[in-house]
């Protein structure tokens, strides 16, 4: 392992049950990350370590990129680090969603998430934003825990009900839409009075 790569372990929580302190964290190494178990004795020395992974940070993203790529919905990562290191990540965790380098960290001053903490490789404190059309913050999530990031569940229910907000004809049930379409008014139905080739050259 190169010294650029990071290596180090985030503590989740800490307890003294039965009188012996659990210790439980995730290890990153270089763009891997494994849960990591362990028993700690009087003297801090762990005992029983186990450490269970790889696991790929952008897993839950990848889990449902196949049904957000069909649900006209798109991710996009954006991260410090610089193109080559990138890519190697985006290859690493097999995904086929952009990923921008941002190692000038504009991002991460403009909407002020330095993770100070690491002052050596001042990365951006991992957040997912789920947004609505025009940009707009529908949910933030705060993934420097572990837990704090969202699982596809989580993304499933926002994507949900962004959807709800924006498409019109959501619930076909309704009566004002049966009659919208019985009368031949399709404005409010998907594509929204657009032409195929204009909503596929967007979404492109």
């Amino acid at each position: 392992m190169s010294e650029g790569d990071r290596v180090g372990i985030t503590p989740k929580s800490w307890s003294a049950e039965t009188g012996v302190a659990a210790h439980h964290g995730v290890l990153h190494l270089g763009k891997r990350w494994y849960v990591v178990s362990a028993e700690l004795d009087d003297r801090g020395h762990a005992e029983g370590v186990r450490l269970d992974g790889p696991y790929p940070d952008h897993a839950s993203a990848e889990a449902l990129e196949p049904e957000i790529r069909v649900a006209y919905t798109k991710i996009v990562t954006v991260s410090t680090d610089k193109l080559l290191e990138l890519n190697e990540m985006r290859t690493g965790v097999g995904a086929h969603w952009p990923f921008l380098s941002d190692s000038e960290r504009t991002i991460q001053k403009e909407l002020d998430i330095q993770e100070y903490t690491d002052p050596m490789h001042n990365p951006m404190i991992p957040h997912t934003f789920v947004l609505e059309p025009g940009l707009v913050v529908y949910s933030v999530y705060n993934g420097y825990w572990y837990w704090g990031r969202p699982g596809p569940e989580d993304l499933r229910h926002d994507l949900r009900e962004v959807t709800k907000k924006i498409r019109t004809d959501w619930d076909l049930d309704k009566p004002e839409l049966r009659e919208a379409w019985a009368r031949g008014d399709k404005k409010s139905f998907w594509p929204y009075g657009k032409s195929l080739k204009e909503v596929f050259a967007k979404s492109a």
